[in-house]
């Protein structure tokens, strides 16, 4: 007589679930990579190509505006705007910061009621917003999400939503919202070198000590201080001096301050190319004040929480200047300078040490300074 048999339930053992879930696991680390690669080249594709727009723009500026690099054209004591309160500028860097407030609310629609932009305080708008009398020559509205890096995810995040920024939304990823920061989310991910809007004599020029802080001299704000109204044909090595850079090194599987050891990342050079370096590669630029000697600019890096961390890993490091401060300016050079003379990379002592004199100097200068914020 025949049992019947019961029938071989079909599926996996346990060790071959084991099997494919370590196969799986094997695959997805190669796959997530690989993605987050692409992505990454894919958005260094696209602010290269973003880079190269603006570089066309520049050429466009100085055919209509006398050969001249995009920047802040108002004088002190002008009366060039429809609202009263940026009008009676006492000073060049204050008509800059009230012609910058008098773009934001043309092109943002930002001009009247509760939401108005209000004036930027102490602020240098030639730093973090110098694109802004660009897009009013070119008649486009803010935010341009030409001028942010697509992976500035901060920056786009503010700029998605402008008002809720004004209301501390993003906080603790945004600096606190009080009414002359309503321009943040409108700022750009671009740094403009100080050679491009500072023209003024030796001694009297803009100088730095932290990444957020700039000195500007009131005895020279009137008159002698010249800021911005760069001919195109003052740049004399134009392939080897930056025009612009990112604020941070974010591809090459780095993510650093622009000038910090290790950074790389896509430059913006006078010739209208764009070219990738180290930051280490670059000339340690210059104390524009203190040209004759050979130390550069240094000063304090100490990231907030949506900025890049240290290179160090310290809450702080002290960085070099570089193509932020270029040797001679418009006529220096800042990458692939032939006979470089050669010189020894500043140690961390070492960079204290100039700190430290950059910080006396303000300190015992007797002519009194304006602290003012990019």
């Amino acid at each position: 007589m025949k049992h019947p048999t019961t029938p071989r339930t079909q599926g996996f053992a346990l060790p071959e679930i084991a099997s494919i879930l370590v196969v799986a696991t094997i695959g997805m680390a190669i796959i997530i990579p690989a993605l987050d690669d692409t992505r990454r080249q894919a958005g260094l594709g696209r602010d290269i190509k973003n880079l190269r727009q603006i570089a066309q723009w520049t050429a466009m500026y100085a055919l209509d505006n006398k050969n001249l690099y995009w920047t802040y054209s108002w004088e002190e004591g002008h009366q060039n705007s429809q609202w009263p309160d940026l009008n009676n500028s006492s000073n060049k860097v204050q008509a800059a910061g009230h012609q910058a407030v008098d773009i934001l609310r043309r092109r943002t629609g930002r001009g009247s009621g509760p939401t108005m932009i209000a004036p930027g305080g102490s602020w240098l708008p030639h730093v973090l917003n110098s694109h802004l009398p660009l897009v009013d020559y070119l008649d486009r509205d803010l935010p341009d999400f030409a001028f942010i890096s697509t992976a500035d995810t901060h920056r786009l995040m503010w700029a998605s939503d402008p008002l809720a920024f004004d209301q501390g939304a993003f906080l603790p990823f945004q600096p606190q919202p009080i009414p002359n920061r309503m321009r943040i989310p409108y700022s750009s991910s671009h740094r403009l070198s100080t050679s491009f809007f500072d023209g003024s004599p030796v001694g009297v020029r803009i100088w730095q000590f932290n990444h957020i802080q700039f000195a500007i001299p009131f005895w020279n704000r009137h008159g002698t201080h010249v800021m911005g109204g760069m001919p195109l044909h003052d740049v004399s090595f134009p392939a080897r001096k930056v025009h612009i850079n990112f604020s941070e090194s974010r591809y090459f599987n780095t993510y650093q301050f622009c000038v910090s050891d290790g950074a790389r990342l896509p430059f913006l050079m006078a010739d209208s190319s764009v070219q990738i370096h180290d930051a280490d590669d670059a000339d340690e630029g210059w104390q524009p004040n203190n040209p004759t000697v050979p130390e550069p600019t240094v000063f304090t890096y100490e990231p907030r929480l949506w900025e890049a961390p240290t290179s160090n890993g310290e809450p702080s490091e002290i960085v070099i200047g570089r193509f932020l401060w270029t040797r001679d300016f418009l006529a220096g050079q800042d990458f692939n300078r032939p006979n470089r003379p050669p010189r020894s990379k500043p140690n961390s002592d070492h960079k204290k040490r100039l700190l430290a004199e950059i910080l006396l100097q303000l300190a015992t200068e007797s002519k009194p300074h304006e602290i003012a914020n990019p």
